[in-house]
């Protein structure tokens, strides 16, 4: 891409310009995702300042649509052949759109880190759509910082009583 291809790319997705630029025609209704994604990247810049604790135990927080489009925070580049809607954090808040879902340990596709997901879809109320799927990646040890301040009870203990589980019912970390 050309400087100003993407200059041009960005005025046709905030509206000062009417058609795309040459080469970059888009699926119907991924606009409307790039705006709507878009408010969520506002809304972690902000959450820089206000939830401090949040930002710093977070390794990447993102959002996806069903059409594809995807953005992360912190941003970076992706692989063109990167598809957020196969990935384990997509699919299981996919497979349960009115609960948390939490996967077990992975490798996180941008850094490598072994990281775990806990993601929520973003539904319709009216129509049950989803409209996208929110994330976020916590460094696998957070799990486990969290369940002690929750539940020291579970720590302290020598049995195998408190687990937390994915969806799927594999073990993410030991309580």
């Amino acid at each position: 891409e050309t400087t100003l291809a993407v200059h041009q790319f960005e005025e046709y997705m905030s509206g000062s310009r009417q058609k795309p630029p040459s080469g970059w025609e888009l699926l119907e209704g991924v606009k409307m995702d790039v705006r709507f994604t878009g408010a969520m990247e506002q809304f972690w810049q902000s959450s820089l300042q206000s939830r401090p604790d949040i930002s710093n135990a977070s390794v990447r927080r993102f959002i996806a649509t069903p059409r594809g489009v995807h953005r992360n925070f912190p941003g970076g580049p992706n692989a063109r052949s990167y598809d957020p809607t196969i990935r384990p954090w997509y699919r299981r808040a996919m497979a349960h759109p009115d609960n948390n879902a939490v996967a077990t340990p992975y490798a996180d596709a941008f850094s490598g880190q072994l990281v775990t997901s806990i993601s929520h879809s973003l539904v319709n109320p009216d129509t049950r759509e989803v409209l996208a799927v929110m994330a976020m990646d916590f460094a696998s040890g957070m799990m486990q910082e969290w369940l002690a301040d929750v539940l020291p009870s579970c720590v302290e203990s020598t049995s195998d009583e408190c687990l937390v589980v994915d969806t799927d019912g594999m073990v993410v970390t030991p309580g």
